[in-house]
């Protein structure tokens, strides 16, 4: 027994020594990469929420009328879901999400979008968005909670959805998209999502304010996806692709920009797109280099 105990430190020894050996390459590589992406990108604001380190942040969105910025993502500890807002003025609100009972919304609230009269905020795995009302949503003050007003299944079929990790709306369409990354057995996706070498798809819902949820229920259309994106937006001639996944590099594929790990949602205003990034115990802010806790714009010009 006791040999089998020691079998065992030395095994955990070597993964340990394996993983911290691959982190060290991976920390180089990102370095190395840093000047690419800040050569055409500049810093716009502190991001929402960077004082916690326990809110993974995830998706972001604008709102034009009142130009404030909407920031989605979950607690670690799995603690209720917040909803950061920096409005015009440069102010923070911090508010809590609450399903349609009023209990805490407890979700991975990966991405978020506004549509109409309403919030969007992904449902991740049980394929549905989260649906708030818009004016109720802008108006929270901080600390308060909003309740949802249901849950939009997003669905493709009878038997078959989309598992919402990312949003984004054009404000006719809510465009739901999935992460897909074949090697860890979490984030793989239906078989039957599979065209060609892809398996990941955005699909895009029409708005309908004749709803009771204010989008239609079947998709207009369904795009395929490379693996490991986390954020889309669409520009006038091209969309842009957000792709991440942990320590390795992310990617704006629009351009093949790289850019240090933790990339997640993108959101296109006036011409540039903001960069948000998670922020999870292994934080950007690691890279200081790179100002992991800012939000940071890169003008589409720049993009080639």
């Amino acid at each position: 027994m006791k040999k089998a105990g020691k079998l065992c430190l030395k095994c955990l020894a070597g993964v340990l020594a394996a993983f911290g050996l691959l982190s060290l390459v991976l920390v180089l590589w990102n370095v190395a990469r840093m000047p690419e992406i800040q050569r055409i990108s500049e810093t716009a604001f502190d991001l929402p929420g960077h004082e916690d380190p326990l809110f993974d942040r995830q998706g972001i969105a604008w709102d034009e009328e009142t130009n404030t910025f909407l920031f989605s993502g979950y607690r670690i500890d799995r603690a209720p879901c917040p909803l950061y807002l920096r409005r015009g003025d440069g102010t923070v609100t911090r508010i809590e999400l609450l399903g349609p009972d009023g209990a805490p919304l407890r979700t991975h609230a990966g991405g978020i979008a506004l549509c109409g009269d309403y919030v969007y905020v992904a449902g991740s795995g049980a394929d549905c968005l989260h649906v708030f009302r818009r004016e109720e949503v802008l108006s929270a003050w901080d600390g308060e909670g909003v309740q949802s007003v249901g849950r939009f299944a997003t669905a493709v079929s009878e038997e078959d959805g989309v598992r919402a990790s990312f949003l984004t709306s054009d404000g006719e369409t809510v465009y739901v998209g999935e992460f897909h990354l074949p090697g860890l057995p979490m984030f793989r996706l239906r078989s039957s999502h599979a065209v060609g070498s892809t398996r990941a798809l955005l699909a895009a819902f029409p708005a309908d304010p004749d709803k009771p949820l204010g989008l239609s229920d079947a998709p207009s259309a369904a795009y395929c996806l490379p693996d490991m994106v986390q954020g889309v937006a669409f520009g006038e001639d091209r969309v842009y692709l957000s792709r991440a996944f942990f320590l390795f590099p992310s990617e704006l594929t629009a351009c093949g920009v790289g850019m240090p790990p933790f990339g997640e949602g993108i959101e296109l205003v006036d011409g540039k797109l903001y960069l948000a990034t998670e922020s999870p115990l292994l934080p950007a802010r690691f890279y200081g280099l790179w100002e992991g806790q800012k939000c940071r714009t890169v003008p589409v010009e720049n993009i080639r």
